[in-house]
């Protein structure tokens, strides 16, 4: 199950985690949140990320997807996402 999260406050960190916590994917959209939030916001989340040995990558500038252990991320997205504007511009 994949979860999207679109956090406001660094407070919201605790309700990423505690899907990671529950075995979901998470997908973090960090659209509109204040630079410095958004850094606490990750930092909180990566450093729990860690200790919990999932995986986190980064999507496009400001969406992140977070894993836990159990489920692996392959293939680099944004490469994925750029050729997918590139197939919509008629490039590819």
């Amino acid at each position: 199950e994949v979860c999207a999260i679109k956090p406001t406050s660094v407070e919201d960190s605790r309700a990423i985690v505690d899907t990671l916590l529950d075995n979901r994917t998470v997908v973090i959209n960090l659209e509109g949140v204040d630079v410095d939030v958004a850094q606490r916001i990750m930092d909180y989340t990566s450093g729990a990320n860690a200790a919990l040995y999932g995986h986190l990558q980064k999507i496009s500038r400001n969406i992140f997807i977070v894993t836990p252990k159990s489920v692996d991320i392959t293939g680099d997205f944004q490469d994925l996402m750029n050729g997918s504007v590139d197939m919509l511009d008629g490039r590819k």
